[in-house]
C-alpha cells in the first residue's frame, strides 16, 4: 500500500518491534504488522481479512470496545520469542545443554541430567 493511503496508526505501529495485529468485531485481521509479518513468517496480505484462528494459533487478544461498551474488534501485540530467549542468556552470561533442540525423548532427558546439579564434590582426574 502506498505511504499516501496508509494512516498514522498503521505506519506508528510497522516502526515497533514488537508484532501487532488487530481484528474486527467478526476476528477477521484488519491490521498486520512488520514486526509480525517477521516473527510469524505470515504475510500482511496472506493474514489480512482473514479469521484470526486460521492464521496465529494462540493469541488472546485484548477486546476493543466503542463509546457504547460494544465490541468492535481486538489488538494483540507480541514479541520475537528468539530475542527475549537471546537477551535472558545475555544477562545470564551463558548458554547450557537445556539451549539445545531435539526431538528424541531420551536426547531430552540426558540435556536435562546434565544441567542438574551434582549431589555430591567429585574430582576429575
Amino acid at each position: 500500500m502506498p505511504n499516501s493511503c496508509r494512516t498514522y496508526t498503521e505506519i506508528t505501529l510497522d516502526s515497533t518491534a514488537n508484532g501487532v495485529f488487530t481484528v474486527d468485531s467478526e476476528w477477521r485481521i484488519t491490521l498486520f504488522n512488520r514486526a509480525a509479518d517477521r516473527i510469524t513468517g505470515i504475510k500482511a496480505q496472506q493474514a489480512l481479512g482473514r479469521h484470526c484462528r486460521d492464521v496465529l494459533i494462540s493469541f488472546p487478544s485484548a477486546i476493543l470496545r466503542d463509546e457504547d461498551g460494544s465490541v468492535t474488534g481486538g489488538v494483540e501485540t507480541f514479541r520475537d520469542p528468539t530475542i527475549v530467549e537471546e537477551l535472558r542468556k545475555e544477562i545470564q552470561g551463558h548458554h547450557s545443554f537445556l539451549d539445545i533442540i531435539s526431538k528424541n525423548p531420551e536426547m531430552q532427558r540426558l540435556f536435562w541430567m546434565f544441567e542438574q546439579p551434582d549431589e555430591k564434590d567429585t574430582t576429575v582426574r
